[in-house]
């Protein structure tokens, strides 16, 4: 959420498929609360996303991969709703 100036008030990011639970990217959320970020802001804060958390390998998909996955995808949702709500 956005007030009028586009300085952040709320943030709130959720992660799952990565780890053995969902999970609040907690480091991601404060990066953003109380600025007016840009695209470096935004790649910082979803470069925290998998920060502190064990990220699972399986048959399906390995630790490195989950972690670049969720890395990429918070980025772009951030960016995408960053852009509809400026």
């Amino acid at each position: 959420m956005q007030d009028h100036d586009s300085t952040i008030t709320r943030c709130a990011v959720a992660i799952t498929g990565v780890s053995d639970a969902s999970f609040r990217a907690v480091g991601t959320e404060k990066h953003l609360v109380g600025t007016r970020p840009d695209l470096q802001r935004i790649a910082e804060a979803a470069d925290m996303t998998v920060n502190d958390i064990d990220c699972l390998s399986d048959g399906y998909a390995d630790a490195a991969y989950r972690q670049n996955l969720a890395t990429t995808l918070s980025k772009r949702a951030l960016q995408d709703v960053l852009t509809l709500d400026a």
